[in-house]
């Protein structure tokens, strides 16, 4: 049986049909790769008392704050932008040794702001960075926002560890734990303590917390998707794509070239090369379970292009992930030669409400002429 699924596997990479750019990019077995500034996460996050909310988190360029030029994080709660983050660099990669923190500011007023740009350098495995600042801080519920001296440390627990978030489990991550502590004033006295201490499970991969939770504040998130869909403006051969979840809360899954920018702008003349992976989110039915019952399509906005899922014993897209895990994976490599005018190339995933969730991650690698 194992010998079938490797042989059906090789064949399907194997018989796609030529065309393309001769680019040095291999669409079909590359993993997920580095982030870049155009990188977008959707987070649920929840403070204090409230209830959790998807925080969707986008670079929107930079801003100067204290002689230095940080990226501006923009984050949209249902749509509409509600606060605004000064931190560097973002994402961060793997490469990263020192992030900055500018400051968040919400549209209601409350956050959290330095006097000066904070600067942390990341520890190394086993190792304790160590800082100290001022901030002004109007948490949810303070009538006035007060000045806050603030000591922390931060600490690499871990590398290449697990973690298991409502969006399934991660793996390959790194375990920061901090602690910080205030001096002196009165948030404390809202709070009712004045020392926290907190957990960062980090995705070098995908370059942003996979889960945090920071005690003292009810303070904590959970990533449940990740795109990234490159420069908009950008033309010629390149690569868009996406993770996330199907299951009763969201039972389909998109990744769209109309995404980018809402235009038919990918060329029907060259083909695009298309992957999709899909895993149960579940570790015990990533490992047990047959391939799920879902309806898979390739295609463009009039039509689609034949696929068939098969399984694999391991990640194109995360190789880390050696759990014996079972991965279902399709891929395309189709053109709509003859079309007049540009398209749009898809990749869409559709459950049923007996389907157990699912992470899906997609991508597509076409020429954009617009």
């Amino acid at each position: 049986m194992k010998k079938i699924v490797f042989f059906a596997l090789f064949a399907l990479f194997a018989v796609s049909c030529g065309g393309g750019s001769g680019d040095s990019f291999n669409a079909e077995k590359s993993p997920y790769g580095d982030p870049t500034v155009t990188s977008v996460s959707a987070i649920n996050v929840g403070m204090l008392t409230n209830e959790r909310k998807l925080h969707i988190l986008e670079r929107s360029g930079t801003s100067e704050f204290s002689g230095k030029v940080l990226d501006v994080i923009d984050i949209k709660i249902n749509d509409s932008s509600e606060a605004e983050m000064l931190f560097s660099p973002f994402p961060v990669t793997k490469e990263t040794k020192k992030i900055t923190f500018g400051g968040y500011t919400s549209k209601s007023g409350e956050g959290i702001k330095p006097k000066e740009a904070v600067e942390v350098d990341l520890p190394k495995l086993g190792e304790t960075t160590e800082g100290s600042g001022e901030f002004t801080v109007k948490l949810p519920g303070m009538p006035v926002e007060v000045d806050v001296p603030l000591d922390w440390t931060l600490k690499l627990e871990e590398e290449d560890v697990s973690v298991n978030t409502p969006s399934g489990s991660y793996l390959g991550l790194r375990h920061y734990t901090g602690s910080g502590k205030i001096s002196e004033g009165t948030l404390g006295d809202f709070l009712g303590s004045t020392e926290f201490t907190g957990d960062v499970y980090f995705s070098p991969v995908l370059g942003v917390p996979i889960q945090f939770k920071l005690n003292g504040v009810n303070f904590e998130g959970d990533l449940e998707s990740v795109w990234d869909f490159g420069d908009p403006d950008e033309t010629g051969y390149r690569v868009m794509k996406k993770s996330g979840i199907v299951n009763s809360e969201n039972p389909s899954f998109e990744l769209s070239t109309h995404d980018l920018k809402g235009n038919f702008d990918a060329d029907p003349n060259q083909h695009a090369k298309m992957l999709l992976e899909i895993r149960y989110l579940d570790e015990n039915a990533a490992k047990n379970d047959p391939q799920p019952e879902i309806n898979v399509e390739f295609g463009t906005v009039m039509g689609y292009f034949p696929s068939q899922l098969v399984e694999s014993p391991v990640s194109i897209f995360f190789p880390e992930e050696n759990e014996g895990f079972r991965y279902f994976i399709a891929y395309v490599d189709q053109a709509a030669k003859g079309h007049n005018g540009p398209i749009s190339y898809r990749i869409s995933v559709t459950g049923g409400e007996s389907v157990k969730p699912l992470r899906v991650t997609a991508r597509i690698y076409y020429n954009k002429v617009e």
